[in-house]
């Protein structure tokens, strides 16, 4: 059972989580004033902490939740490319507001954390900006100041909301088809795994056959 017990990805998580159970079983264990042993009584709370993973176990039997945890874990890859594109939108327009707007006086919403003087206002700034969080007020005190707030703004919030935006949706909506397909599929990756080992039993020198006497 060794080899094929380790092929699935759920049966090592189960071991995992055995695994942690023990050493917090042990660590109580030591933690008591019969055997006089001090333990870091922060260790067991992380311990016990990671304990909880075996809620996840309901994902091995729950068709849905398991196609989110695929999707979630097929996009990781593609959400990291889109979300340092969004980082770079965030550093150009930052530096471009601390070159157009960085000279603005102080009042109305413009005090000294909201403003462009510096890079990691500017950031902070667009950040609000873009969450929606009473931009508008900062748009119209910049706008008196300068006309040049209002291509600056629009521009940028057109692109975060209707450009980066849908790229993190498609992204998601395109791995969750391909986890759909994987889901669906009768043959899964511990299939292979299995199929793979046992292919290298009869065939150890990788020659891709078999003889007939093996069958």
């Amino acid at each position: 059972m060794g080899l094929e017990y380790s092929l699935d990805v759920w049966n090592r998580f189960d071991f995992f989580i055995v695994l942690l159970s023990i050493l917090s079983m042990m660590s109580s264990l030591t933690s008591s004033d019969s055997i006089g042993v001090d333990m870091n009584p922060t260790l067991l709370r992380v311990f016990r902490i990671f304990r909880t993973a075996r809620v996840l176990r309901m994902i091995r039997s729950a068709k849905g939740l398991r196609m989110l945890l695929r999707t979630f874990l097929l996009s990781l890859p593609s959400l990291w490319n889109v979300g340092s594109l969004l980082l770079m939108v965030f550093f150009v327009y930052s530096v471009l507001g601390m070159y157009l707007l960085g000279d603005a006086p102080y009042g109305m919403a413009i005090d000294y954390r909201t403003n462009f003087e510096s890079f990691s206002n500017g950031m902070f700034l667009l950040l609000r900006a873009c969450t929606g969080e009473n931009w508008n007020s900062v748009y119209h005190a910049y706008l008196e100041h300068s006309v040049v707030a209002t291509p600056f703004f629009i521009s940028f919030l057109l692109l975060v909301y209707f450009v980066m935006l849908n790229l993190f949706v498609a992204v998601i909506l395109e791995n969750f088809s391909q986890a759909n397909r994987l889901e669906e599929s009768r043959i899964n990756t511990s299939d292979f795994a299995s199929f793979s080992g046992l292919w290298k039993q009869y065939d150890p020198r990788a020659t891709h056959m078999i003889p007939s006497y093996k069958l």
